[in-house]
């Protein structure tokens, strides 16, 4: 199976031939990794499970921290009642700019954790 690639403005044509042999490929890396993609019992590479899980650990834990924040203040807008019109609407940036600092927070943090 082939895919080709066709750039006009730069009259550029990759064609990638995605059934090729390990001997295709330049010797050394490129090699290396079609060899162990080639052989299903070739296929180890290290997950780094601990290390990974901690760090995906952390960032919930900020996230969760965040949420905390945001309940809190939350909270805070429901029992004054002259702040309840917070609690209706997703535009309270300027009548709530502590709340939408959390909000950009936790955005950051959300975005990063799903990559």
């Amino acid at each position: 199976m082939k895919i080709v690639s066709v750039c006009r403005e730069q009259n550029i044509r990759v064609t990638i031939n995605l059934s090729s042999t390990v001997e295709d490929f330049v010797r050394g890396i490129p090699r290396l990794a079609k060899l162990h993609d080639s052989v299903d019992s070739f296929r180890m590479v290290r997950r780094f499970g601990p290390i990974a899980f901690r760090i995906i650990l952390r960032k919930m834990m900020e996230i969760l921290e965040l949420q905390e924040e945001l309940h809190r203040l939350d909270l805070k807008n429901d029992a004054d009642e002259s702040l309840n019109h917070r609690l209706h609407s997703i535009e309270d940036s300027e009548s709530d700019p502590e709340k939408a600092k959390v909000l950009d927070k936790l955005e950051i943090k959300i975005l990063a954790y799903c990559e």
